[in-house]
């Protein structure tokens, strides 16, 4: 699959990898980019990187501009909270990263 080395970026965060046995800290950068038509009015591609972690890793694709860019968000949401148990990821301020969508639904599943 073909993967942009770069590519627009339209929303970022910054993170914190601790290595829980060694206490190494690594800076993570999570870049998600602009959506594209990979064929337009068939399907759409949304780049992503998290670099410190995965790196570049393939467009995330969908049938359209919109479905790329919600797969690619929920992509990135599970891969950082899907780290290991010897790995802590935080936000610059210190704080346990979070899954914003486990603190959106919290109270809509029941």
């Amino acid at each position: 699959m073909e993967v942009r080395v770069s590519f627009i970026s339209i929303a970022e965060r910054k993170l914190i990898l601790i290595d829980k046995k060694t206490g190494e800290k690594k800076d993570v950068n999570v870049r998600i980019g602009q959506p594209f038509w990979k064929e337009i009015g068939t399907y759409a591609a949304c780049p992503v990187e998290i670099d410190g972690v995965y790196g570049r890793i393939p467009d995330i694709c969908s049938d359209d501009l919109l479905g790329s860019l919600e797969a690619a968000i929920c992509l990135v949401d599970k891969m950082l909270t899907d780290l290991t148990d010897e790995e802590r990821l935080l936000y610059p301020s210190g704080e346990d990263y979070k899954s914003h969508f486990d603190i959106l639904l919290k109270d809509k599943i029941k």
